[in-house]
């Protein structure tokens, strides 16, 4: 009541609109999105997972004073630098100015990019969607998919995280010059797309397929195609130095070599049934995704169906990394189109894309948000601190050390971890940089060799590592060196691998074999000569 008795009348709380509740949950994305993504650089000593090959890169092209190398030697192998360059020059741009570490840029590096990621998904969905609230709401879900960390984020990062960025950037300027027919769009569709083809390989063919994608929803037109025909060739132009130098130096071998890698297979088509997110829990983003895909698919909207599902057959070994995008909008269409409106209060039930405000009506849709933001943020935790393992521990660096110490240079060895993901198999990927002996079971640098079929060699590396689930683990080894025609002088075994203890009984046990040392995680044996 006021002083003359009247009633006070309470001003509406005002209801936030689409657009900031878009912002907000974009600013959410970045701080939450940020901390998982700096977080492991602040706390890992080593790289995460691989990079050893490109650390070699790295290093060569600074000793070669940023002079392109024409070839690598790394593992026992000379392999054609083919890779395309950029991030490895920017690396050692970096470490040569600011007298950085190449290991250090290789944890840094991965880190700072993923970051900056996150505010350019933010501006692809917004120009893909015309939507801040859609545009916020998935880069949140973009940003705790754990699956946008694990590959970016390793020592193998310092390509794979800048060529997602270019993707993104390039994706973005193509949609636009294709929907809106405008030349402005010209420069930043060549620059970016340019990018892309000397940073990353994979990225640049997926690139190419969002491109076509693209000009069959938008482009089929006169200004279009000559719009493509620019870009096309402008790019060429741009990234002649590198592709020019590297035919005249290699020829094509190099290329289709590496084009040998995607493990193309029809089996592939049974990915879309696989929760590419990775989600430790409850796969609440791939389920959303699932139900988002249908919706609009019902809606007679195609574009995300097929940014999804395309990837897995233009290239399947990278397509997980690129099809989380698509996934992140799906899910968030999912659940602002399809979830939360079916559990609104009796009555209410509506779309909450467009113009409809996004208001939660019932104390259900505010429990299902709630459990659904806390879950995928404890999946992402859960997920990084077993990722962060995946580095080289103090224990495994003595062992390396020791092997360069005490063992010839031309000694070759294997290393059997146990591990059945030998893309995941940090032991393998940096033995050859720390202990300066060859590994049989490395398998990185072997798809720039044009007479070495890659799949082949990844067989046989897998063989090698499934030979400890064998009843006679010790014969097993022996016979697929044998068949592949080669020698080796040491094993080492790491003890906590699956199945690895069956292993070192056999060893144990071989006439053959001598135990040459010992440590808390590991074992080498040396291979007698018979």
């Amino acid at each position: 009541m006021t002083t003359d008795g009247k009633p006070i009348m309470q001003t509406p709380k005002k209801k936030l609109t689409n657009d900031e509740t878009g912002i907000l949950f974009f600013i959410a994305a970045l701080l939450f999105g940020g901390w998982f993504r700096i977080h492991p650089a602040l706390t890992v000593d080593f790289p995460i997972n691989d990079g050893g090959l490109f650390l070699r890169m790295i290093e060569t092209i600074k000793d070669n004073r940023f002079h392109l190398p024409t070839l690598i030697e790394f593992n026992g192998l000379e392999i054609p630098f083919a890779y395309p360059p950029f991030a490895f020059y920017l690396a050692a741009a970096i470490g040569t100015l600011f007298d950085i570490s190449t290991l250090d840029l290789l944890i840094w590096i991965p880190a700072l990019t993923l970051i900056l990621t996150l505010p350019v998904v933010y501006y692809l969905v917004v120009v893909l969607v015309e939507s801040q609230l859609v545009a916020g709401v998935a880069t949140f879900i973009f940003a705790v998919i754990p699956r946008s960390l694990t590959w970016m984020i390793m020592g193998g990062g310092v390509t794979r995280s800048l060529g997602q960025l270019f993707l993104i950037l390039a994706a973005s300027q193509i949609y636009l010059l294709y929907r809106r027919k405008e030349k402005k769009y010209l420069v930043g569709s060549i620059v970016f797309s340019a990018a892309v083809c000397i940073t990353h390989p994979e990225a640049s063919l997926h690139t190419i397929a969002f491109a076509f994608v693209f000009w069959v929803f938008h482009g089929r037109n006169a200004t279009s195609i000559k719009h493509s025909f620019i870009v096309g060739l402008s790019v060429l132009l741009l990234t002649a130095p590198w592709w020019g130098t590297v035919l005249s130096r290699h020829g094509l071998g190099p290329i289709i070599a590496a084009s040998r890698t995607g493990f193309h297979d029809p089996i592939v088509a049974f990915f879309v049934f696989l929760p590419v997110s990775e989600e430790p829990f409850i796969t609440h983003i791939a389920v959303l995704g699932m139900i988002g895909l249908f919706f609009l698919v019902s809606k007679g909207r195609f574009l995300f169906p097929v940014l999804y599902i395309l990837p897995f057959f233009v290239e399947p070994r990278n397509a997980p990394n690129v099809v989380i995008l698509s996934l992140a909008i799906m899910a968030t269409i999912g659940l602002i189109n399809v979830v939360l409106p079916n559990l609104a209060e009796k009555g209410h039930a509506q779309t909450l894309e467009g113009t409809h405000p996004f208001h939660l009506s019932s104390a259900v849709q505010k429990a299902f948000l709630a459990y659904f933001i806390l879950g995928s943020l404890l999946g992402m935790a859960n997920h990084q601190s077993e990722f962060l393992q995946k580095q080289i521990s103090t224990d495994t660096i003595s062992a390396f050390e020791w092997v360069e110490k005490n063992t010839p240079e031309d000694a070759e060895f294997l290393l059997i971890t146990g591990s059945s993901n030998i893309f995941m198999d940090h032991i393998n990927e940096w033995f050859p940089i720390l202990a300066h002996r060859r590994s049989h079971t490395t398998i990185q640098g072997y798809e720039w060799l044009e007479d070495t079929n890659f799949e082949d060699q990844a067989g046989v590396a897998l063989g090698l590592q499934d030979c400890t689930k064998k009843r006679s683990p010790d014969d097993c080894i022996e016979s697929i060196a044998q068949s592949n025609h080669f020698e080796f002088d040491y094993i080492q075994i790491q003890k906590q691998g699956p199945n690895t203890g069956n292993l070192v009984s056999a060893l144990l046990l071989n006439p053959n074999y001598k135990l040459a040392r010992e440590s808390s995680e590991s074992l080498i044996f040396e291979r007698l000569k018979k």
